[in-house]
C-alpha cells in the first residue's frame, strides 16, 4: 500500500501519456525519489525534462525536521545524476557548506536565500563544481563578500544572464562595479542594499549590458543615473527604481527613461518622497501604453487623482499597489474602484 492509500499496482493501468501530468502534483522533495519506484517511473522522469524546471530545497526543514543531514545530501546527490537538471535553490540557516559540496554540476540557476551563516567558502565550492551557471540570486547572505563573485565572473562572466543581489551588506558596490564589464550579456540585473551603494554601479551596468537588459532594479541618487538608463536601455519590460536622494529628480529625466522603454509592463518607484507626483503618474501614462502593473512606495505627493489619470491613460493596466502614501486613504481607494473597476488597487501594509 502506498502513502496515498491505494495499491501502486493500480498505476500500471494509467496510460503513459498521463504519468507526466500526474507527476506534476507530487511535492518536490518526494519527486526526486519517484525514479526508484520502478523502471516505468524512472523512464518517465528521464524522458520529460519539463518536469524539472526548478527544484527548491528548503534546507532548514529537510535538515532539522523531516530528516537527517545524510538524507538531505543523498537526495541532492541523486539530482546530480540528472543530465537535464538546471536549477537549484536553497533557503537555509545552517549546514550550508555541507549541501554546497553536492550541488549538481549541471546547475544553471542558483538561488541562495536567508543564509546568514553562509560564507565565501561555500559559494566558491559551488562555483568550482558548476561551470554552466547563468543565473545567480543571493538574498540575505550577510557574510558573503566580492571574493566568491569575482571568481564566478572571471571564469564564467560572458555566460551569466541574470544577477540578483539583495541585502548582501558585505558586497561593496564599488567592487562589483569593477566586475560588471565582464558581464556583457545580462538580461536581468537587480541590486538592493549593497555596501556603499552609489550610481556608478548602475551606470556601468547599463553601459555594458543596456541593450540586452529586460529586467532592471537599482538605486538612483541623481539625474545622471536616469539619463544613463535612458541613453543605454531600450528593451526594459520590468523596471524598479529605488530613489535614494532627497534632491528632486526631474520628471523629464524619468519620462526619458520610459519613452525609450515604452514596452515596460511592470514599474515600481520606491522611496519617491516629494519626487513622484501626480504629474509623474500622468507622464507615465503617456509614455507606457503597455503598462500592466504599477507600484509606488513612500511618496508624499501622490493622490488618488494621479492613480485615476494613470488608469485612464494605460488601458491595459491591471493593478496598482501603493505603500506609505499619506494622501491616499481608504475612502480614496473606494472612489478609485468606483471609477476604474477594471483595475485592482490595494495598499501594501508589509
Amino acid at each position: 500500500q502506498s502513502t496515498w492509500g491505494f495499491d501502486l499496482a493500480d498505476m500500471e493501468l494509467v496510460p503513459d501519456l498521463l504519468l507526466p501530468a500526474i507527476f506534476t502534483f507530487v511535492p518536490r522533495p518526494q519527486f526526486v525519489l519517484l525514479r526508484y519506484v520502478n523502471r516505468r517511473f524512472k523512464q518517465t522522469c528521464y524522458e520529460h525534462e519539463d518536469l524539472w524546471p526548478e527544484f527548491e530545497m528548503r534546507a532548514t526543514n529537510l535538515l532539522l525536521t523531516s530528516g537527517s543531514a545524510a538524507d538531505t545530501v543523498l537526495a541532492v546527490r541523486s539530482l546530480a545524476e540528472k543530465p537535464f537538471f538546471r536549477a537549484c535553490s536553497f533557503h537555509c540557516e545552517n549546514m550550508m557548506d555541507l549541501v554546497a559540496n553536492v550541488v549538481p554540476s549541471t546547475t544553471r540557476t542558483l538561488k541562495i536565500a536567508s543564509s546568514p551563516t553562509f560564507t565565501d567558502n561555500g559559494l566558491t565550492t559551488i562555483f568550482q563544481r558548476c561551470n554552466q551557471i547563468q543565473r545567480v540570486e543571493l538574498i540575505d547572505c550577510r557574510l558573503l563578500t566580492i571574493k566568491s563573485l569575482a571568481m564566478l565572473v572571471c571564469s564564467q562572466g560572458m555566460r551569466i544572464r541574470a544577477m540578483v543581489l539583495r541585502r548582501c551588506h558585505n558586497i561593496a558596490s564599488s567592487a562589483l562595479t569593477s566586475l560588471i564589464s565582464q558581464m556583457r550579456c545580462l538580461e536581468v540585473f537587480a541590486v538592493e542594499d549593497l555596501k556603499g551603494d552609489d550610481d556608478s554601479l548602475i551606470k556601468n551596468v547599463v553601459l555594458s549590458s543596456g541593450p540586452s537588459l529586460s529586467v532592471l532594479e537599482c538605486s538612483v541618487h541623481d539625474n545622471d543615473a536616469l539619463q544613463s538608463i535612458a541613453a543605454n536601455c531600450c528593451s526594459l519590460t520590468n523596471l524598479t527604481i529605488h530613489i535614494r536622494s532627497n534632491r528632486r529628480l526631474t520628471s523629464e529625466n524619468l519620462q526619458a527613461v520610459l519613452l525609450t522603454n515604452s514596452a515596460i509592463e511592470t514599474l515600481h518607484l520606491d522611496g519617491g518622497g516629494s519626487t513622484v507626483t501626480d504629474e509623474t503618474l500622468i507622464s507615465i501614462g503617456l509614455a507606457c501604453p503597455m503598462l500592466l502593473h504599477f507600484e509606488v512606495s513612500f511618496s508624499h505627493s501622490v493622490s488618488v487623482d494621479g492613480f485615476i489619470e494613470l488608469a485612464h491613460k494605460c488601458l491595459l493596466l491591471r493593478s496598482i499597489v501603493f505603500k506609505g502614501c499619506p494622501c491616499v486613504g481608504s475612502g480614496h481607494v473606494g472612489y478609485f474602484r468606483m471609477l476604474c473597476p477594471s483595475v485592482s488597487i490595494r495598499r501594501d501594509i508589509d
